[in-house]
């Protein structure tokens, strides 16, 4: 089975749970979006989950704000600040600071957050 390193902050680790506990492909899906955005407006934030499925994004929004996953700015949603950190580490946004893929300390979290979640039947 596929696992989440050491390293990974436990926010992460109880939104998978959560995904998990609720067999949500709603949240999987919420959980892979926040990663990939870090940072969106609310309006935007709805109308792109919508248009990959989820019927009614505020619920796992609200799920995930609870859980300290993800948290709420003035008119937009962020990653909590430990799963941001983790999550900037290891994929910077800014092309001038992208690492060669084979430096052993690039590991983008997003490709083995995708696979555990189709492993828990979820995506």
């Amino acid at each position: 089975m596929v696992q989440l390193p050491s390293t990974a902050p436990s926010e992460l680790r109880r939104a998978i749970l959560l995904a998990l506990a609720e067999q949500s492909t709603d949240i999987a899906k919420t959980i892979v979006y926040f990663i990939k955005e870090r940072s969106v407006g609310e309006l935007i934030a709805i109308r792109e989950l919508r248009a990959k499925g989820i019927k009614n994004p505020g619920i796992p929004i609200i799920k995930l704000i609870e859980i300290g996953f993800i948290e709420r700015g003035l008119g937009c949603y962020n990653l909590a600040k430990s799963v941001r950190e983790w999550v900037n580490s290891r994929i910077p946004r800014s092309p001038r600071y992208f690492r060669d893929e084979t430096d052993p300390h690039y590991t983008n979290p997003l490709p083995l957050i995708e696979s555990i979640l189709e492993e828990l039947g979820l995506m």
